[in-house]
């Protein structure tokens, strides 16, 4: 049997709420082993974790047990249980914060990457987001701008469409006649040809048709 991994629950201590390493080991040796250690509050929520290799993180928790910032650092010299990142500086890369309202919806969110304190503009990322007296989301200014509309019975509301010109239909008997570019006779469309047609034979009068008798020929008969 080779034993490849082994975990150390609370530090191998009774009173629970401390550190917990887990080991990889590679051949069943000490040799390369790769080791993990894990930093619980009182409340055990994992505060911090330092592995093998950085970067190393830190979490800050409020009193309702939320997370409200986290922070990763280069070297985790200096680091513990009791660390808070929004405050120690010294070697931190990375830090993200969560702003919680009253009524416990997030209105901010803001991520900074330097290690200057303050930082500048150009190294923070802010999210904000607004709320209705509803609790609902209305609008967020992040990575981009977004607005929602709701109605009072709290469905999403769709815009109005935006009025379009229509152009009213060309009447029949003003239709224009086409010719065509390879002859010089002018050519009507078949709507065009059906006004044509029924005008003209209303309104132009014929003669009446005469029956004409031609006088028998003389000197023809039958034999």
């Amino acid at each position: 049997m080779t034993t490849t991994e082994s975990l150390v629950y609370d530090g191998g201590s009774s009173g629970g709420n401390s550190c917990s390493p887990r080991t990889q080991f590679v051949a069943d040796s000490t040799t390369g082993q790769r080791q993990t250690v894990y930093h619980y509050d009182y409340r055990g929520r994992l505060v911090l974790s330092v592995g093998p290799q950085a970067p190393f993180s830190v979490v800050k928790y409020d009193h309702r047990g939320r997370t409200i910032a986290s922070g990763a650092y280069s070297v985790s010299s200096g680091l513990s249980a009791s660390t808070d990142p929004t405050s120690t500086t010294s070697n931190r890369i990375a830090l993200h914060q969560t702003f919680y309202d009253e009524r416990g919806q997030v209105w901010k969110s803001q991520r900074t990457r330097s290690r200057r304190t303050p930082a500048p503009d150009a190294d923070t990322l802010l999210s904000l987001n607004w709320y209705d007296p509803d609790g609902r989301l209305i609008k967020s200014d992040a990575e981009q701008l977004t607005k929602t509309a709701t109605t009072a019975s709290g469905a999403l509301s769709s815009p109005s469409p935006s009025p379009t010109t229509t152009t009213p239909p060309i009447p029949t008997c003003m239709t224009r006649p086409t010719s065509s570019p390879a002859s010089s006779a002018t050519r009507f469309s078949k709507s065009a040809r059906s006004a044509i047609t029924a005008n003209s034979t209303t309104s132009s009068s014929r003669p009446p048709s005469r029956n004409l008798q031609h006088p028998p020929v003389q000197g023809l008969g039958r034999r």
